[in-house]
């Protein structure tokens, strides 16, 4: 369906849902998709891992009422494997970070998790519109990925042969020395 977001709020009025603040972040929207930075290919394995890591995470900080700017689990890795990369703000203390690591661990759809808590590069396959626009490349740099990542992001661009990637596909990641 082609609806606004004015549309969807209208019916949402109409018939009278209450649509609460997910709080992962000030600046954007509770759609958890967003956090899957590759193809989802297999909604119940990449799919899975970003609803559940995601809800997981949001739980576990309420839990311990943990006042984040900022919390999400971005979801990268070639399509094989689901890597969950944690963003909160501010920085889990180490007891909580490894609370968490040993909770998303238990996912059957998580293969590895990670806590941004340091700079990071990420290795990302872009479509070849895309990979050629420099000024998109920033845009999606900046304003897509950096904003929602609790640590420095730096990226290495691969011009991907994939004609069924639209975009960009985060396909791993490592932490900077």
């Amino acid at each position: 369906m082609e609806l606004s977001k004015e549309d969807i709020r209208y019916f949402l009025d109409h018939f009278r849902f209450n649509v609460p603040k997910i709080g992962e972040s000030a600046d954007r929207e509770g759609c958890k998709l967003k956090h899957l930075l590759k193809m989802m290919i297999n909604a119940e394995y990449h799919g899975r891992a970003v609803c559940e890591s995601n809800e997981l995470l949001l739980s576990y900080l309420k839990e311990r009422s943990w006042n984040a700017k900022l919390a999400n689990v971005k979801i990268v890795g070639p399509l094989s494997k689901n890597i969950a990369l944690v963003n909160v703000v501010p920085h889990l203390s180490e007891k909580y970070a490894a609370e968490l690591r040993t909770l998303l661990n238990s996912l059957e759809c998580i293969d590895e998790v990670h806590v941004v808590n340091r700079p990071v590069k990420l290795k990302v396959l872009a479509n070849p519109g895309l990979f050629n626009d420099s000024t998109a490349r920033s845009h999606v740099h900046m304003g897509v990925i950096q904003k929602e990542f609790a640590a420095p992001v730096e990226i290495t661009w691969i011009k991907s042969s994939n004609k069924r990637l639209r975009t960009f596909q985060v396909i791993s990641f490592a932490f900077q020395r």
